[in-house]
């Protein structure tokens, strides 16, 4: 500080200018040097860029469904209302009870009875058919309905009317009494043949039927024989006509 007081004033003047002018002097040199190297770079200078696109590999066709839609859910029905019914008027008779339908039982009328010869009859249980089998329990005659036998169970051959419906039942005329077999007669074998007698117009038996044997050949010859008996043909109104009837055979030895 001592030695920049003691030097003149215009010693300093003249080193500002010196410093002045050579910082100037350089700065026009920097600006010389960058203009000349701007200078020597081509004017026309081109940069080319080049794009390669890598091909893609082939993509699969992709198969779209045609998918069927859900199904609805189904309505639930509704449930139906219970029809509404009239009361029956207060002074309406009381409806009477289904009856039951008769059943057939084998047999005739308590009055339907007819005797033949020694050894034969037609007595037969109290019934309302001679198209059933002889039942196993007996039926009360009380109980006994009146009974139509159904068309498939009928006698095809003929028309036939029924025992309930004849004014006169068959009288026999004929019986054959058929002799009693050798081989029966040691074993002392005896009994009663229930036959089912088909007779026409005319009285004849056009079929016998065994419906309740004994055995022992006692059956095949009771019906043999029984197509050869000889009737008075029932009646209805007087006039001749067919029918069928129960007929029992009995074997019995005589002593």
């Amino acid at each position: 500080m001592r030695s920049m007081r003691n030097i003149p004033l215009r010693t300093v003047s003249a080193m500002g200018w010196a410093a002045s002018i050579l910082l100037h002097a350089a700065f026009g040199a920097f600006l010389v040097a960058g203009m000349s190297h701007a200078a020597q770079r081509p004017k026309d200078a081109t940069i080319r860029v080049a794009i390669r696109e890598t091909p893609r590999p082939p993509q699969k066709p992709v198969e779209v469904k045609n998918e069927a839609p859900a199904p609805r859910p189904k309505a639930e029905p509704r449930p139906k209302k219970a029809a509404k019914t009239a009361p029956p008027p207060a002074n309406a008779p009381a409806k009477e009870p289904a009856r039951e339908a008769p059943k057939p039982v084998f047999g005739l009328s308590a009055n339907s009875v007819a005797s033949g010869g020694a050894g034969v009859s037609m007595a037969v249980a109290v019934g309302n058919t001679l198209l059933a089998a002889p039942e196993k329990k007996f039926t009360p005659p009380v109980e006994v309905m009146p009974y139509t036998a159904p068309a498939e169970v009928r006698p095809p051959e003929r028309k036939v009317v029924a025992s309930s419906r004849l004014s006169a039942m068959p009288v026999p005329k004929k019986i054959v009494k058929a002799d009693y077999p050798e081989d029966a007669r040691r074993q002392g074998v005896e009994g009663a043949v229930i036959l089912r007698l088909t007779i026409d117009e005319e009285g004849r038996v056009v079929k016998a039927v065994v419906l309740k044997g004994v055995g022992h050949g006692l059956d095949e010859i009771s019906a043999e024989a029984a197509r050869r008996f000889l009737f008075e043909p029932a009646k209805l109104e007087g006039t001749p006509v067919a029918t069928v009837i129960p007929f029992t055979y009995r074997w019995e030895l005589v002593n």
